[in-house]
Formats: C-alpha cells, structure tokens, sequence
C-alpha cells in the first residue's frame, strides 16, 4: 500500500508571501504544510505517530520485524525546501520504513518521480561496496543549486553540463576501485534550503546512468 504525503505553499489568506507570489523561492518554514490523507500536519510529533501507525500496519517480513513494507509517496512542489521534506523522511526512518519515492510532479504525470530509499540493513553476504557522498546545496545569494563528489571540488552549476561532470566522475571513482555501479552506493547529501527538484533531479541521473543504488541521508 502507498502512503502520500504532500507538501505545499500554503500561508494564512489574509498572509501574503510575496517572493512566493512572484515566482522567487520562499524559504519560511511556516509557509509550507504537510499533508497526509488530506490532514495538515504542523506537530512533529503527530506527523510520526501516524508514520508510525502506517508503519506497524505493514511489517510483513518476520526476518526483520523493525522494518516495514510501506510505501511512502512524498509528492512536493519542485521549490519545497528540503528541510521541510526531511520533516517526513526522518520519522520514516525511524519507523523502519525505507520505500521511498520522490515526486515533483502533478498528480497522474509520471515524469518527475523516483524511487529513493532509505538505507536499510543488508540480509546477504557482505560484499565489497564503493559508497559515494553526492553533495547538494543551495547559494542563497546567487539563487543557484551546486553539487560535488565528497570533498571535491563542486562541478558545473549549469543542470545538464554538472550532470555530466558527475557522471564521469563518479564512473572514474568506481573504475579506479574496481568497483561495479551496481555495487556503488552513492548518498544523497542535500542541505536544508536545496529546491525539493534538485534531489528529484540528481536522484534520477543518477539512475540513468544505471547508479541504481541511491539513498537520500534522514539525518544529514
């Protein structure tokens, strides 16, 4: 079964945002609302106790009882910040639940959603993995998105051509360690004021370029 949760825009109407209304990216915290089953959710801890009771519905696996089978569905506006989405991830993770999908689209479009789990625990032999620290952050002053592997230097800010340097720096790292993609797990690291879009973004070319074992970070 999916649970969704939604997140929006969404302030008092005799309120006004006006960097919002005028197609900037807002980053007050109380400007954006959760929304699960079409409950708003603006307690912490009311948000996780029903995560929690979702969670508990679903534990089908006797081998391992804390994790979970839901599915959660996070559907957010491409400019949520991320923070407000690590809101829902975090009590996911604690709850065991690790099925998570992306979405910045509009409900019944497919194009902009993506699968990105949580790390869980690993049931079979242990096997040699290459992890990948993949960093996401946000320049307020310049309104830009910038990315970096580890500790490198950060790639291009221009989408399609840092989506390049990305590629052909993390295929040169799984290269070098002899290391197949399938066996590489790259984290998704993105700070709290990043664009909800820009994780959905590199989550996918990640996959793309066959990196398919990409987790989002709930405690980063």
């Amino acid at each position: 079964m999916v649970i969704g949760a939604v997140i929006h825009h969404c302030i008092a109407s005799e309120a006004k945002c006006e960097r919002y209304e005028q197609g900037g990216i807002c980053r007050e915290q109380g400007h954006w609302i959760v929304e699960i089953q079409g409950k708003r959710f603006t307690d912490p801890e009311k948000l996780s106790e029903v995560i929690k009771r979702e969670a508990d519905a679903e534990r089908t696996d006797k081998k391992m009882p804390h994790e979970s089978q839901r599915h959660v569905l996070i559907r957010a506006e491409p400019t949520s910040p991320w923070s407000v989405c690590q809101s829902v991830i975090r009590p996911c993770a604690k709850a065991g639940i690790y099925k998570l999908e992306l979405s910045s689209a509009k409900p019944g479009e497919k194009k902009g959603s993506v699968e990105c789990w949580l790390p869980r625990d690993s049931r079979g032999p242990q096997i040699q993995r290459l992890y990948i620290r993949l960093f996401v952050h946000w320049d307020p002053a310049r309104g830009v998105v910038k990315r970096k592997i580890d500790a490198r230097d950060y790639v291009s800010e221009d989408l399609h051509k840092g989506g390049q340097e990305l590629m052909k720096l993390m295929e040169a790292m799984a290269e070098e360690q002899k290391a197949d993609k399938i066996s590489c797990l790259i984290h998704i690291d993105a700070g709290p004021d990043v664009p909800f879009e820009a994780v959905v973004n590199v989550t996918s070319l990640c996959k793309e370029n066959n990196f398919d074992r990409v987790y989002t970070d709930p405690y980063n």
